[in-house]
């Protein structure tokens, strides 16, 4: 994949992205890519995604180099551990309803999964 979202943050350029609530299908990347976007926001909290929808969808956009930034319905860590599963690279956390933390995952050596606090979105 290309830039990773916290590296293209070091930059004042355009960063493009499409919300996506309600629509996916198999050529939902290649729409989102053609558009000149870099990242997308998967909203499951708003929509009515399921689990199985968005691990597809996280499919998608990898196969055009889009970035995803998944939010899943609660803060539940049931809710979050399974957006993990699914692949979610980036997940947005609430803290209160205008503080958000995006989370980012890497692997490590041992390819297990590591989740590190990247940064406080407030408005």
């Amino acid at each position: 994949m290309g830039l990773g979202l916290k590296s293209s943050t070091k930059t004042r350029d355009l960063k493009p992205g499409h919300f996506i609530v309600e629509f996916v299908s198999p050529s939902i990347g290649h729409i989102v890519k053609a558009a000149s976007c870099d990242f997308v926001p998967l909203d499951m909290k708003h929509s009515g995604f399921g689990f199985e929808t968005v691990k597809s969808a996280i499919r998608y956009f990898e196969a055009t180099d889009v970035r995803v930034i998944l939010r899943v319905p609660s803060q539940d860590y049931q809710m979050q551990a399974r957006g993990r599963d699914v692949g979610a690279e980036v997940m947005l956390h609430e803290i209160d309803e205008e503080t958000f933390v995006t989370v980012t995952k890497r692997y490590d050596f041992l390819d297990t999964d590591m989740w590190l606090g990247c940064e406080i979105l407030a408005n």
